[in-house]
This record gives C-alpha cells, sequence and structure tokens, in this order.
C-alpha cells in the first residue's frame, strides 16, 4: 500500500503533463495558391531563381513544375 501511494504524485504528473502538451499544440497550415509567372522567361531549372522573378511579381515565392523540357515556373502566396 506505501508503495503505491509513493507511485500516486508522479504518476499525476506525468497524466497532468501530458494532457496539458496534448491542449497546447494546434497546427494550422495554410493553403498556398500556385500561378504560373508572367515574368519568367526559359526553362525552369533553379527554385531559387523561380522564387526570385516571383517576388519581383509580388507573390511570397515560386516554384518549378513539369517534366523536362517543358518545365514552368509558377508562383506561390497564401491565400
Amino acid at each position: 500500500m506505501a508503495s503505491s501511494r509513493r507511485m500516486l504524485p508522479p504518476l499525476l504528473l506525468l497524466l497532468f503533463l501530458l494532457m496539458n502538451s496534448e491542449m497546447g499544440t494546434w497546427v494550422v497550415n495554410a493553403r498556398t495558391c500556385e500561378s504560373q509567372s508572367h515574368k519568367f522567361v526559359g526553362l525552369c531549372v533553379r527554385k531559387a531563381n523561380c522564387a526570385n522573378v516571383c517576388r519581383t511579381e509580388g507573390f511570397h515565392g515560386g516554384v518549378c513544375h513539369g517534366m523536362l523540357f517543358h518545365r514552368k515556373c509558377y508562383c506561390t502566396k497564401n491565400c
């Protein structure tokens, strides 16, 4: 009986910590909208180049989409 009484406070503390961590973690993901770049010229090879051009168009960044010789730059922003 004494052994179970000694284990009660650590178990309650563990339970409290688990409940507290569950309540405190909320992850919210924003949707990302894409639009083909109007100023990017040529084949989109590097994401960094695409992102730089997209920033001049008022977007947050850019990504390359497509296959082989049909890769185009798409600008991204949170919508």
